[in-house]
């Protein structure tokens, strides 16, 4: 049992001590509950108390306009200075619209070939 908080793993790359992996913040809403903000990734709650044998359900946002696999290492951290590794991953795929009818134009547009350069 104890208090628990998301915390901003350290960094891999052989740089200081405390530079972390990637900046990340905290935002706390009206009501309360404390948001663990980075780049791509909002985890709520970012800071919480379990008793033995509780779980707990993290909510996780992604959002991104970059195409690609992102991910965002973070550690949970117990108030006894004990720490679990938890890595969010998704994937920002690419989105193609095409725009078949106009209310100004009189009969629907035809469908443009897609380059084969562009994925």
């Amino acid at each position: 049992e104890g208090s628990f908080r998301l915390i901003a793993a350290p960094s891999e790359a052989g740089g200081a001590a405390d530079e972390v992996a990637e900046e990340a913040y905290y935002e706390t809403e009206a009501g309360g509950e404390t948001t663990f903000v980075s780049k791509h990734f909002q985890v709520s709650p970012a800071s919480f108390y379990l008793d033995c044998h509780q779980s707990l359900d993290l909510n996780i946002t992604f959002q991104s306009a970059e195409v690609g696999s992102h991910s965002c290492p973070m550690l949970v951290e117990c108030d006894s200075g004990e720490t679990k590794a938890l890595t969010a991953t998704a994937v920002a795929d690419a989105l193609r619209l095409e725009l078949q009818r106009w209310p100004t134009l009189s009969k629907p547009l035809a469908p443009v070939p897609q380059d084969p350069r562009i994925s």
